[in-house]
């Protein structure tokens, strides 16, 4: 649960600092299942049920950008003016209106 925390964030760093951190989850997966290193790291997050970081990272940004969407109420004020539909920033009429715009980096 610890690397939920804040990973809409910190998961768009550089891929070693990911890298590093995925190393080391995979490590202790080992460790908790009593596994060799030659043990294949798709089963250790299967046996356990989760994804990997950077996985994780894409899904939580899923579940932000639905949030967003369509319960705007359940988020922090500091996400909402994240996504908006196009037609809210062109006055423009194209087949694209109602596909959104992000305005910040953090997707």
């Amino acid at each position: 649960m610890h690397l939920l925390y804040a990973i809409e964030i910190y998961g768009n760093t550089y891929p070693t600092y990911i890298d590093k951190l995925f190393k080391l989850n995979s490590i202790l997966l080992r460790i908790l299942q009593y596994k060799g290193t030659r043990s294949h790291v798709p089963d250790l997050y299967f046996n356990y049920n989760t994804l990997p970081i950077t996985l994780l990272h894409e899904r939580q940004l899923l579940i932000l950008a639905h949030k967003i969407i369509y319960l705007p109420e359940t988020v922090p004020g500091v996400f909402i003016d994240y996504l908006s539909k196009n037609e809210s920033v062109h006055p423009h009429n194209t087949r694209t209106k109602e596909n959104m715009h992000m305005h910040c980096a953090i997707f």
